[in-house]
Order: C-alpha cells, then sequence, then structure tokens
C-alpha cells in the first residue's frame, strides 16, 4: 500500500513563499569559496591598482568672496545690495571658476598643455593598457577643471580652491594662479561697468549743465527786462503792504477832514484854508490808492512767470549737483580694493593626496564582496538543483530518510563499504540513521523487498545500496544484495567478486539460486552479482524468474536490497519498483535536476511503485546549513551494533 501521509510530516505542505533569512545566510554558507575568491581577486586588483597609480598631490587656497556694498547698475546709479538670494551670487562664482575661458586663462599663463592630464583612475587604467587613442587631441580645458575642486565653507562667505598636480609645487603655483587670475578677472570687470557708467554718466551731466545754463539765463533775461528786484520770499507782499500804509493816511486824512469840518458852516469850510489842505491830502491819497492797486495788479503775472523760471533753473541745478555727487562716488569706488581676497594662500604639500592604499583596498574588499554576494544569489536563482533535504521534500512531498556525507577523498569502490570498514565515521552514522528511518517507515509493511534507484547514474545508489545493506548486517540480520543493473553494474567491484554467473544466468536458466548467491566479506551480507551481458535487460527482469527469485529470497533472508538502473530512459526501474515492497529514491545533492526528480517520482508511481523516502547522497558538510553534533556525541561511542 503506497501511503506515506501518515507519517509525513505536515510542515512540508506549508508555503515557502517567504522572506527566510536563514535561507539567505546558508546560501552564503553554501558560496562562501566563491565569494572568498571574489573578495582575492578585487583585493588583488585593489593592491594593483594603487602600486601602478603615480601619486598625486594637492594644494589648496581659502578665498574670501564679498559681495560689493555698491554695485555699478546699468543706468549708472550706485544702489546697495541685490535683492536677489545672496545664494545665486555665490554659486555664479563658484561656476565662474570652473569656467572654460577661466581655465584657459592658467594654462596659458603657466603653460600647462604639455603637463597637464587626468589624474582619475580610469584614465590612468586606459593609458596603462594603451587604449586611449594617440591622434585624439586632448581637451584641456576639461582635463584642468577635473583636477580642480571647489569646496564652499559652510554658513561663510570662504571658499577652499583645491587642484590635483603630480608634484607639489605644480600643485601649489596653479592653486594661486587660479586665485589671482580670478581676482584680477573680476576687479577689471568690475572697472569696466565702472567705466561704462562714467561715459554714460559724463553725457548726462554735460547734458544738466547745459539744461541749467539756459534756465539761469533765461531767468535772469527776464529780470532785467522787467527790472524786477530778488523779491525772495517776502515779495508777493511788498505791494500789499504799501496799500496797508496808503489806506492807514487815507483815513487819517478823512479823520483830519471831518474834525477841521465839523465847528463850521460850508462858506467857512470854502474859505478855510487848512480844510483845503485836507480835502487835497485825501483826494492825493485816494489817487495813490488807485495808482498802487493798478500797479499791483500789472505785476502780477511777470512774478508768476519769474516765479516758474527760478523754480526751472533750481531743479536744473538739484539735477546736476546729485550727477556730479555720483561721479565722485564713481571716481571711489573705481579706486577701490577687489571684493575678492586670498585668505591662506596655497604651499606645497607634503604629503600626497592619493592613492591611499588602505582606502583603496578596504574599498576593493567590500565591492568583492557585494558582487560575490550577488553572484552567489544568480548562481543560486539560476541553480534548479536539490542543494538541501528541506528542498527535496518539499518538491518531492516524501520524507527525507537520511544525509549521506560527500566522501569523495575515498575511492569509489572503498566507499561501497565504507560503513562497515569506518564502523564510528560520520559516513557510517548516516547509513544507521537511515536503516532507522525505514524501519519506522515499513512497521507494518512487507518491505523487507526494498529497490534502491535514482534519476540517472553516478548518483551514489550502488555506494548506497552496499552501505545499506552492511549497516543492516551489522547488526545481525541476513542480508541479500542483488545487483538488477544489468546495463551498468558496479555491485561486484564494491566487493572484488566476478561479474559472472549472477542474475543474468539465474534469470536465463543457466544457474540456480544457491549457485549465483556469493558469500561476501561482511557477516551476514550475501550477494547476487549482475552476470554477464545480455542485450534484453528488460525481458529478463520483467519474466517470472525473477518475480519467483524475489519471493524466494525474501523468505529466506531478512532483508533483500535491490540495486537497479536510473529511471529515466529505461524501463528497468519501473518493473523493480513495481515488484519490491519498497522503493528509496536516491538524489545526489547540487546535480541532480529538479524537473528530472519529479519526471522519475512520477514515472515510479505510475508504475505503482511505493516510494516510501529519499536519500540525499554525496552532501558537502562544509557548504551544508546541517549542523553534524549528534554524529560526534555518537562517533566517540565505541559500542558493539546489536541486533534489533
Amino acid at each position: 500500500m503506497n501511503n506515506t501521509d501518515h507519517y509525513y510530516p505536515e510542515k512540508l505542505l506549508e508555503s515557502t513563499e517567504q522572506l527566510d533569512l536563514k535561507a539567505f545566510w546558508r546560501t552564503i554558507v553554501r558560496r562562501k569559496r566563491v565569494i572568498m575568491l571574489f573578495i582575492l581577486v578585487m583585493f588583488s586588483l585593489s593592491l594593483l591598482a594603487t602600486l601602478l597609480m603615480k601619486p598625486v598631490y594637492r594644494a589648496t587656497t581659502l578665498l574670501e568672496i564679498e559681495r560689493k556694498i555698491a554695485s555699478v547698475t546699468d543706468s549708472g546709479v550706485i544702489n546697495g545690495d541685490d535683492p536677489r538670494d545672496t545664494r545665486d551670487f555665490y554659486q555664479t562664482q563658484y561656476e565662474l571658476l570652473k569656467s572654460r575661458s577661466m581655465a584657459r586663462n592658467v594654462i596659458d599663463e603657466l603653460g600647462l598643455e604639455k603637463h597637464l592630464s587626468s589624474i582619475g583612475l580610469i584614465t590612468q587604467l586606459k593609458t596603462f593598457l594603451h587604449i586611449s587613442s594617440a591622434d585624439e587631441k586632448p581637451d584641456f580645458e576639461s582635463l584642468f577643471i577635473d583636477n580642480m575642486s571647489i569646496e564652499p565653507v559652510n554658513t561663510s562667505r570662504l571658499v577652499r580652491i583645491s587642484y590635483d598636480a603630480r608634484t607639489p609645487e605644480l600643485a601649489a603655483d596653479i592653486v594661486n594662479v587660479i586665485a589671482s587670475v580670478f581676482i584680477a578677472r573680476n576687479k577689471n570687470k568690475y572697472n569696466d561697468n565702472t567705466q561704462l557708467a562714467k561715459q554714460e554718466l559724463k553725457k548726462k551731466l554735460d547734458s544738466a549743465k547745459t539744461q541749467l545754463a539756459n534756465a539761469d539765463k533765461a531767468t535772469l533775461d527776464f529780470r532785467q527786462k522787467h527790472n524786477i528786484v530778488d523779491i525772495g520770499e517776502g515779495g508777493e507782499t511788498t505791494y500789499s503792504d504799501r496799500l496797508k500804509q496808503l489806506t492807514k493816511k487815507l483815513i487819517d486824512a478823512e479823520e483830519k477832514k471831518r474834525t477841521l469840518g465839523g465847528t463850521k458852516t460850508a462858506n467857512e469850510k470854502k474859505s478855510s484854508q487848512e480844510y483845503k489842505n485836507a480835502v487835497a491830502e485825501e483826494n492825493s491819497l485816494r489817487l495813490q490808492i488807485q495808482q498802487e492797486k493798478a500797479t499791483a495788479l500789472g505785476s502780477q503775472d511777470n512774478q508768476r512767470q519769474f516765479r516758474r523760471l527760478q523754480s526751472s533753473s533750481n531743479a536744473s541745478q538739484a539735477v546736476y549737483d546729485n550727477l556730479q555727487q555720483q561721479m565722485k562716488q564713481l571716481d571711489i569706488a573705481s579706486s577701490g580694493n577687489s571684493h575678492i581676497s586670498v585668505v591662506d594662500k596655497a604651499i606645497a604639500p607634503r604629503m600626497k593626496n592619493s592613492p591611499k592604499l588602505l582606502l583603496n583596498l578596504i574599498f576593493g574588499t567590500f565591492l568583492g564582496l557585494l558582487l560575490g554576494i550577488a553572484y552567489a544569489f544568480l548562481v543560486e536563482y539560476l541553480d534548479d538543483t536539490i542543494s538541501s533535504a528541506d528542498e527535496l521534500e518539499h518538491l518531492t512531498k516524501l520524507p527525507n530518510l537520511a544525509i549521506i556525507p560527500n566522501m569523495d577523498k575515498y575511492p569509489k569502490e572503498e566507499i561501497g563499504l565504507l560503513s562497515y570498514h569506518e564502523i564510528h565515521s560520520y559516513f557510517a552514522e548516516a547509513f544507521r540513521t537511515f536503516r532507522t528511518s525505514i524501519k519506522f517507515l515499513s512497521e507494518d509493511a512487507d518491505s523487507k523487498l526494498i529497490f534502491i534507484t535514482s534519476s540517472n547514474a553516478n548518483e551514489g545508489k550502488s555506494s548506497s545500496a552496499s552501505n545499506l545493506a552492511s549497516v543492516y548486517a551489522q547488526s545481525g540480520r541476513s542480508v541479500l544484495l542483488i545487483d538488477a543493473d544489468l546495463r551498468n553494474p558496479s555491485v561486484h567491484k564494491i566487493f572484488k567478486e566476478p561479474q559472472e554467473n549472477g542474475l543474468s544466468e539465474l534469470l536465463v536458466g543457466d544457474a540456480e539460486p544457491k549457485d549465483v548467491i556469493k558469500t561476501t566479506s561482511v557477516p551476514n551480507l550475501y550477494l547476487i552479482t549482475a552476470g554477464k551481458f545480455t542485450h534484453d535487460p528488460v525481458g529478463l527482469i520483467s519474466n517470472l524468474r525473477m518475480e519467483k527469485m524475489l519471493k524466494l529470497t525474501s523468505s529466506k533472508y531478512d532483508h533483500v536490497i535491490i540495486d537497479g538502473a536510473p529511471v529515466l530512459g529505461l524501463a528497468d526501474a519501473l518493473i523493480l519498483s513495481n515488484l519490491a515492497a519498497s522503493t528509496i529514491f536516491v538524489s545526489q545533492s547540487e546535480r541532480t535536476d529538479k524537473k528530472m526528480i519529479l519526471s522519475s517520482i512520477n514515472r515510479l508511481r505510475q508504475a505503482k511503485g511505493n516510494i516510501i523516502g529519499t536519500l540525499m547522497t554525496k552532501v558537502d558538510m562544509d557548504k551544508s546549513e546541517y549542523a553534524y553534533n549528534y554524529l560526534d556525541y555518537n562517533a566517540d561511542k565505541h559500542e558493539e551494533p546489536q541486533k534489533g
């Protein structure tokens, strides 16, 4: 009955589609050799590149860049601070420092073209490998800018200018020339702007002077023509005061006239000389008042026109004075110092700036680690083989009965009986675990007839069958091992027995069971070799003699273990799986493809084989996540094997 669900743990049916940090770590452990190789290669390349690189020296100067308190505008007027963001101003200065025209000025001044070269690692490697084209004309300005760095000092008006060169002296000279050229360039630019402003201001000043002269002449001519005295601020009240005086005199004259004529008759008034004089004075005053009023009315227009001319002259004078003041300020500004100054002049550095051996080695090691891990996970992603028992169980939905360590350090023929010759080894303990797992999975089944197969050849099925038979025999049980791989037999090599007079002779009727069963060097272990070569292995295995022989041997031996041919491409394994009580599927770690495993399992199930579990062989314990501490514990126990 093919039913292992009762024994199969439920956790194998759970989904594994989740982030598993342990799985990541196991991947790194499994691929640690290739990761270490990447680290070693990158470390070596970093060391080699560092040793091949020429030394580079960096000189630095410190500049202070101040915004001008006064600046010349297009109109020639001196204004205060620019209302735009200060960051715009300083960013503009930094970009000017890195401009191609600035670079060209420094290159020409120092004659740097024959000394100028890029110090970048990529360029050096290209030069070392002769990748660069000899006909290609260098871009000296770009090379110059690449070697220069601008570093503003936070929360200040200071900026560091650095340059990398092959020699300390050259680096210092270049940085100092950069500073001087930049200062001179800014000063010249400001002086040029000042001269342009002066020219514009001079034109305006000449025009204002002409306007002022014309206004003064017009005012003077009008005054002379109309006999206008400088009336000042009180000139407007002159006629009014005179009218008041005349009016007062008229009132006095009228009062005097009334006084003189108050006691006299009309005839007396006419004959009185004093009265006549009073009347004459009154009439004279009235006439003067009328004349004064006429004069005042006639001069008002002249006065208003004169005031207009005088105001125009005063305005022209103010404009002229203002322009003169601006010209004086321009003269002061043009004679002032630059707003850029050197705080610390560059000196020749004593130590090289690059290459830095320790930093490069750390970077190379870290890069190698990243590349190694990336490669490890890429290989892991592309790897479609089985690398762990959990993965095999999840794929096949069958329990894994044991994990067999890789023992490639031993000859292939010795591995088949290693569990017998080295009873206290990890290898022997793994097969004893295999034996125990089979016992727990087949308590109530007639499973003394066990068939062991695999997807392909060389996965360890023959050595697994031999070692399983050996540990069964060591427990005191009688065991018969049958080499049913009639195409590529190998069990006879393990036991150093002749291949002839074996299973093929028995199946064709040339021998009896007692004639082909051989004793071995392992007590309680008997062997039937494959026999002579045959052209029809499937025909021999599928005949009635094979079935009768298996029933006969099963009744005489405690365990019968069959080593058969691989599943894929052959029908032998399907027939033997159908005949056996239990089938065990062998899969080699990191070799057997998942699709092959599934295809093999499906073929065995279609043949109604009772697959009780899987066996993972040739596991590299250095790369495996399984801890075999229990093997250390059991390996130190030198107990005599007991039957059980």
